[in-house]
């Protein structure tokens, strides 16, 4: 019926897609999935207080330096937002800024300084 040089080619052709499919799909599934908004009302305050209260609201671990954050002041955060974005507002004007971990940890840094053994982490107890 049908001629194996037009089956063939049509085989390696399916295979080929599946095998696109299954691995377009793994690096989907791997992708983090993307955080929940989250409603924050947190004050201004001593930017250490602001990152213990983030972490407690958002159900995310931070770690920083606490020289680092030392005699910074953090901005008010009031509405609903997605952690990073809340983030965001936190340390404006600090001059800090902050990486992501696969384990969707913040990491609080500054160019200048480097993180030590001497790390902070503020979690929900």
């Amino acid at each position: 019926m049908f001629n194996s040089l037009v089956v063939r080619p049509l085989a390696i052709t399916l295979r080929a897609f599946l095998i696109s499919a299954v691995f377009i799909g793994s690096v989907f599934a791997d992708e983090p999935a993307q955080a929940e908004p989250t409603r924050f009302d947190i004050e201004q305050q001593p930017l250490k207080s602001a990152l213990t209260e983030f972490a407690r609201q958002s159900d995310r671990e931070i770690l920083y330096s606490t020289d680092v954050v030392a005699d910074k002041e953090a901005t008010s955060v009031d509405g609903v937002y997605e952690p990073e974005e809340a983030l965001d507002l936190l340390l404006a004007d600090t001059g800090l800024d902050y990486s992501v971990t696969v384990g969707e940890t913040f990491l609080i840094n500054d160019d200048g300084v480097t993180v030590t053994r001497e790390t902070q982490t503020s979690r929900q107890c």
